[in-house]
């Protein structure tokens, strides 16, 4: 069976952690819509838009501009693993109540044949995956430190999904920059994220 996923905790050192989680609470404009518990920004070098989620929690993010600090954590990513992100989608939880329900980022507009990406800057937060094909199982369970690496290996999109629940106990802000490797689109709209059917956003 391949690997789900990889995890690398010092992935950028604690400099520029800290530097670009700062500069990005600072200077972003962070949308916040009323059907995400949190704050999200969209960037991508195609110049498309996104779509994500389904039934009445389904939206669509217009790219915005990049940012220095956003571009340092990818000419790392790249130089690492030797190839091109063309699309970030950073995503803001302020505090312990907001979170990321269960999905799978599994959008034809994304390639793939390569891994997403998740970089965590500010506050330790834990993911979730399971199995697509069962409810049962147990989820994994890493904990993303601030600085770290994690990639959700070439397929997983299509037989996993994963959240970021709720924390248990009184937390601060952390930042995820998620990286997607994209098709450019010939105009057509995008699928909508995968969900189960009986899970509710967070």
């Amino acid at each position: 069976m391949n690997a789900v996923f990889s995890y690398t905790p010092e992935f950028l050192c604690s400099e520029l952690s800290m530097t670009a989680f700062e500069a990005l609470i600072e200077d972003l404009d962070w949308e916040r819509r009323e059907t995400a518990p949190r704050s999200e920004y969209w960037v991508n070098t195609f110049n498309q838009s996104y779509t994500y989620g389904r039934g009445k929690g389904v939206r669509t993010y217009f790219p915005r501009t990049t940012h220095p600090a956003i571009e340092a954590v990818t000419d790392l990513l790249e130089n690492q693993l030797a190839f091109r992100y063309e699309g970030c989608f950073l995503n803001r939880y302020d505090n312990e109540r907001e979170g990321l329900g269960w999905h799978a980022d599994d959008d034809p507009s994304i390639n793939h044949e390569r891994p997403i990406a998740v970089v965590t800057l500010g506050q330790a937060r834990e993911i979730q995956l399971k199995q697509q094909a069962s409810n049962e199982q147990l989820p994994l369970r890493v904990m993303l430190e601030p600085g770290s690496l994690f990639l959700m290996n070439a397929g997983v999109q299509q037989t996993h999904f994963h959240r970021i629940p709720k924390a248990p106990t009184k937390i601060g802000t952390r930042i995820s920059l998620t990286y997607r490797s994209l098709i450019q689109r010939d105009g057509h709209r995008q699928r909508e994220a995968t969900a189960p059917k009986d899970e509710g956003r967070l």
